[in-house]
This record gives C-alpha cells, structure tokens and sequence, in this order.
C-alpha cells in the first residue's frame, strides 16, 4: 500500500493577536493558532498534552491551557508549574523509595 502526503493545512482564521483568540477554541482554532494539521491536534488532545473537554463530539479548549503549554509550563502570572511538578516527584520519590511496590505503584 502506497503513502501519500496530505497536502499543507488551509487556515481558515488567522489570529493576529491573543485579543482576538476565543476564550474556549475548537480543534479548527487550535488548527488555525498553532499551524498544525487536524491530526496533529487531535493526538497532542488524546495525549493530554494540552487539558480539553470533549463535549458531545466536539472537543472544546481553554485559551489559557493553550497558552500554558505554548510557554512551556508557565501559568498565566508568569509562575513556572515546574518547581511544583519536581516537588511532587521528590515526594513521590521519598514516599516509594524509587522502587516499584507489588501493587502498581501504591503502597500496600
């Protein structure tokens, strides 16, 4: 079976500024702001790279989840999440020793 490249993604909204991005995006505004293909944006959302909701058969994104993950783990006020995410995996650490337990990872 032959593969054939799909041809580059057409934009239909174009954001010139994060003003004019809505507050809650459908994959085509998720599309459209990153420049990506609609199968791009549906596996990073089933992947959970980016926090979404699926409403019926609509996938429905928070802008600011979106902006999250466009800086990298830094919210909103400019505070990095990643001293929080480290924090939890030292006491994660502490807490099982590295060493995986016989119930899947929680104490027994």
């Amino acid at each position: 079976m032959k593969k054939t490249r799909c041809s580059a993604p057409t934009y239909t909204r174009e954001y010139t500024d994060w003003s004019s991005v809505p507050a809650v995006m459908s994959v085509e505004d998720l599309c459209c702001l990153m420049h990506i293909t609609e199968q791009t944006a549906f596996k990073m959302l089933s992947e959970k790279k980016i926090p979404a909701e699926k409403v019926g058969r609509e996938w429905r994104i928070d802008k600011e989840a979106v902006r999250s993950y466009l800086n990298g783990g830094v919210r909103n006020d400019g505070v990095s999440v990643l001293p929080y995410v480290q924090m939890i995996a030292e006491k994660f650490e502490q807490y099982f020793g590295g060493k995986e337990t016989a119930t899947g990872g929680r104490p027994a």
